[in-house]
C-alpha cells in the first residue's frame, strides 16, 4: 500500500474532526438498529487571516464587507447547529441487519445558536464589477492543473437491476418512479429510491450499498459522483457512509434532511482518504419518528472517477452542475420560479436563464445548512493577482447568514474574511470578489455556505451567478 500523501492525510484528519469536533452537531446514533446517521450542521470557523472578500451593490454602488460575529459582519453560518441530544460513537456503529427496520431515533429538535452580528456596510465607492485595469483575465477550464483527464472507473445508472448492489433493512428499491410527488429519473427512466410508488413509513432504517471496490491511489484524485433528489418528513434524513470491507460504518458526507423542493442535486465526494483500500459506500436512510412520511431519497447515475476537475470560467450555470457540487442539499441549479410557493427570490438569473440558489421554487425553510462548492482548481502565482468574482442576490430571515469559504487540498473549510452576509439584501444583485493571493499555487475549492436561521420565518436565501476565476 502506498504511503499516505499529504492530501490523504488531510482528508483523514478532516474525517476525524468531522466525528469529534464540538463544532459538528449530530443526531443520535440509532444504536438499536446499528444505522449510522449524523446530521451535519456546518460549524464555521473564525475568518482566517490573509483571505479577503469584497462585495458591491451593482445598483447603488455601495461597498460592504463582513467580519467576525459581533463586529459588524455575519462571520460563520450556523455556529450552533441542530442539537438533537447525545450521539453514539460514529466509528464503531454497525449497519442494520437485513430486514431490520426497528429502533427508535431521538428527536431532531434543539436550538441552533445565533450566528450573531449584521453584515456591516463599509461605505465608499464600489469597484467596477467588470474588472479594472491590470486585473487578471478570466481563467480557462481546469486552471493551472489540467493535465490529468477525467476518467470513469465504473458507473451505475440503475437502468438494469444493479445485481451487485445490496440492500440492508428493506425500503430501497430500483425501478421507475410513479405516483404523485415522484420525480422523473435524472437520466434514463430508473432510479434507486426509498419511495418508488408511495411514501415510506416512519421509524424505518435501511442502507443501499455499493459493491466493494478498490479506491485508486490518492494522486489520481478519486471521487464518488452521484445525483440525488430528496423529500423527507420532519426528522427523517439520509447520509452517505463508508466502511472498509468487514469494518464498521463511518460518515463520509453530510446529511440531507427535510424537503428538497423537487430539484435534483449533484454530490462529488473525495475518496483520497481511502486510497488503495477496498471499501463499500452506503446510502443510509432514517425515515423519522413522526407520522408524516414523504418519498425519501432518490439516487441516480453513481460513478467512481479519477482525474482533474474542470472549472468553466465564467460559470453562468447554463449547462447545469458540470463539476460543481452540493453538500447538505438545498442548493439547486436552474431557472428561478417567481411564481413558486412561499417566499421566492429573484425573478430571473443575473444573466442568461439559470443560476445556483437555495431552492428555486420556494423559500429556504429554517434550520437548514448547505454548501455550494466549486470544482477544485489550482490558484495561480501571486504575481497574477488571482481572484474569484461572482454575482449574488440574497434575502435571509432574522439570523440566517451566508459565508464564502475555502478548503485547501481537501482539508477543513475556513471562512474568508470580509465575505459574509446576513439579513436583507434589498432585492438587488451585487458583485462579490474574493482575493486568492493568500492561496497562490495551492489546490483549493471555494464554498458558498448558507444557513437559513432558527426562527420560523422563511426567506428566499442566497443566489449565485456568473462566477469568474480571474488569474
Amino acid at each position: 500500500m502506498d504511503q499516505p500523501t499529504s492530501r490523504a492525510a488531510a482528508q483523514k484528519q478532516a474525517l476525524r474532526k468531522f466525528a469529534q469536533s464540538s463544532k459538528w452537531k449530530e443526531r443520535p446514533t440509532l444504536a438499536a438498529t446499528g444505522l449510522l446517521l449524523a446530521t451535519i450542521a456546518y460549524g464555521c470557523q473564525q475568518p482566517t487571516k490573509g483571505g479577503s472578500g469584497e462585495q458591491t451593490d451593482e445598483k447603488a454602488g455601495s461597498s460592504s464587507s463582513g467580519g467576525s460575529p459581533g463586529s459588524g459582519g455575519s462571520g460563520g453560518a450556523n455556529p450552533g447547529g441542530v442539537d438533537a441530544g447525545a450521539a453514539g460513537d460514529m466509528a464503531t456503529t454497525n449497519p442494520p441487519a437485513a430486514g431490520d427496520s426497528g429502533g427508535t431515533a431521538g428527536d431532531s429538535g434543539g436550538t441552533a445558536g445565533d450566528s450573531g452580528g449584521t453584515a456591516g456596510d463599509s461605505g465608499g465607492t464600489a469597484g467596477d464589477s467588470g474588472g479594472t485595469a491590470g486585473e487578471a483575465g478570466v481563467a480557462g477550464a481546469g486552471g493551472a492543473d489540467a493535465t490529468q483527464a477525467l476518467s470513469v472507473i465504473w458507473r451505475e445508472d440503475f437502468e438494469g437491476d444493479a445485481p451487485d448492489w445490496s440492500i440492508d433493512g428493506g425500503l430501497w428499491a430500483i425501478g421507475t418512479p410513479t405516483g404523485a410527488g415522484a420525480p422523473e429519473a435524472f437520466g434514463g427512466t430508473k432510479v434507486a429510491s426509498t419511495g418508488l410508488a408511495q411514501n415510506y413509513g416512519f421509524r424505518q432504517t435501511a442502507y443501499l450499498r455499493t459493491p466493494a471496490f478498490l479506491v485508486p491511489k490518492a494522486s489520481e484524485k478519486p471521487r464518488l459522483r452521484y445525483h440525488y433528489w430528496y423529500n423527507f418528513g420532519d426528522n427523517g434524513y439520509g447520509q452517505l457512509a463508508v466502511r472498509t470491507v468487514g469494518g464498521a460504518w463511518s460518515p463520509l458526507a453530510e446529511t440531507v434532511a427535510q424537503g428538497g423542493k423537487g430539484q435534483w442535486r449533484q454530490a462529488i465526494v473525495d475518496l483520497s482518504a481511502y486510497a488503495n483500500v477496498q471499501i463499500e459506500v452506503g446510502f443510509a436512510v432514517w425515515t423519522g419518528t413522526n407520522s408524516n412520511p414523504n418519498r425519501g431519497w432518490f439516487i441516480d447515475d453513481v460513478q467512481l472517477e479519477i482525474g482533474t476537475q474542470s472549472f468553466a470560467s465564467p460559470e453562468g450555470f447554463e449547462n447545469g452542475f458540470e463539476d460543481w457540487s452540493v453538500e447538505g442539499g438545498v442548493w439547486a441549479i436552474g431557472a428561478p420560479d417567481p411564481a413558486g410557493p412561499g417566499v421566492v427570490g429573484p425573478g430571473a438569473a443575473h444573466t442568461g436563464e439559470r443560476l445556483a440558489g437555495t431552492e428555486l421554487t420556494g423559500s429556504f425553510g429554517f434550520r437548514q445548512s448547505a454548501r455550494l462548492v466549486t470544482p477544485e482548481f489550482v490558484v495561480a502565482s501571486a504575481t497574477s493577482k488571482p481572484s474569484l468574482r461572482y454575482s449574488y442576490w440574497y434575502e435571509f430571515q432574522d439570523n440566517g447568514t451566508g459565508q464564502v469559504q475555502v478548503s485547501i487540498d481537501g482539508g477543513d473549510w475556513t471562512d474568508i474574511a470580509g465575505a459574509g452576509i446576513s439579513q436583507s439584501g434589498g432585492g438587488v444583485w451585487r458583485t462579490g470578489k474574493v482575493d486568492l493571493i493568500p492561496y497562490a499555487n495551492q489546490t483549493v475549492r471555494i464554498g458558498f455556505l448558507a444557513w437559513s436561521g432558527t426562527n420560523g420565518n422563511t426567506a428566499p436565501g442566497w443566489f449565485i451567478d456568473d462566477v469568474a476565476l480571474l488569474q
